[in-house]
């Protein structure tokens, strides 16, 4: 004789509620995946508001910006991407093209970086250096030109060491701080960190470093370079310096670029659909606890 154990109702309506919460927080926060990003530029073109081919100078799009990209006319969109695949991207990208001159791009954000307003500054986008042409990229600088202050990455002409830097006064008054091998003609994602604290106490700038093809949006670990140095200045711009004092006709491309307040805002990971699916299954199984109850 089939005899069966006795369910407390309550148990069950509890559990079912429970698991409707979960899956519509997991899937709240997962449909909100940049949020609360400060700024976003994917450069897509076509429908996402660039022309292929055409310089990005005077255009912008995206969010979060004060004004659009100015600068040098060799900085142009073309479709394609060289974000990780498990980044949420658009379908374009700037490239800085084979021409022989220096050249600068940059654009200011609506938010302020500093020790008396936001002390801590996320930024991402992903790079990649056909060749070993001179560049910089500064997330936190305090004008568009690269001529000012900021805190960024610099790799030298014809070198594959990439390093850290904060420049806090003049030209001359550069910190370089730890290094890493940037090969060429490979993709990279960096995540980048600014703590900003009060006169007398250094400045930090952290960069974590990955191949695109292997970059999840996994929890950092130690950063890859670093640098710390007092600069007490306000960051408002995202700044790059493309340079060529030796002839280099290499090109650098970037693309996807993110500004935010933690590494949430700026990793540009969604999940995969198969994740949509099983939160999706999690929330059909509450329904039915909460009807069998009913």
């Amino acid at each position: 004789m089939k005899s069966t154990l006795p369910v407390n109702p309550l148990f069950t309506n509890k559990l079912g509620a429970r698991l409707l919460i979960s899956a519509s927080l997991i899937l709240g926060v997962s449909s909100a995946a940049h949020a609360d990003t400060l700024a976003y530029d994917g450069f897509g073109v076509g429908g996402d508001g660039y022309t292929d081919g055409a310089g990005i100078s005077g255009n912008g799009n995206g969010t979060g910006w004060a004004g659009a990209w100015t600068g040098g006319s060799q900085y142009a969109t073309v479709t394609g991407s060289i974000a990780p695949s498990s980044v949420e991207s658009e379908n374009g990208m700037v490239t800085f093209g084979d021409g022989t001159s220096s050249q600068a791009l940059g654009r200011q954000y609506n938010a302020s970086f500093s020790a008396s307003g936001l002390t801590e500054g996320w930024a991402s986008w992903t790079v990649q250096r056909n060749g070993l042409r001179e560049f910089r990229l500064n997330p936190f600088a305090t004008n568009t030109t690269g001529a000012g202050q900021f805190m960024g990455i610099h790799a030298e002409n014809f070198s594959t060491t990439l390093v850290a830097n904060i420049r806090f006064g003049s030209a001359a008054d550069i910190a370089v701080g730890t290094s890493f091998e940037m090969a060429e003609d490979t993709s990279y994602f960096m995540v980048a960190q600014a703590l900003l604290n009060s006169s007398g106490t250094p400045d930090t700038f952290n960069v974590w470093i990955f191949e695109s093809s292997s970059y999840t949006g996994a929890a950092l670990g130690t950063p890859t370079i670093s640098v710390s140095h007092d600069s007490d200045h306000t960051f408002n711009s995202w700044s790059m310096t493309d340079q060529n004092p030796q002839g280099n006709t290499a090109n650098v491309i970037y693309d996807e670029f993110r500004l935010g307040e933690s590494f949430a805002d700026v990793s540009g990971v969604v999940p995969e659909p198969s994740t949509y699916a099983l939160l999706a299954g999690v929330a059909c199984v509450g329904v039915a606890f909460l009807r069998r109850r009913k």
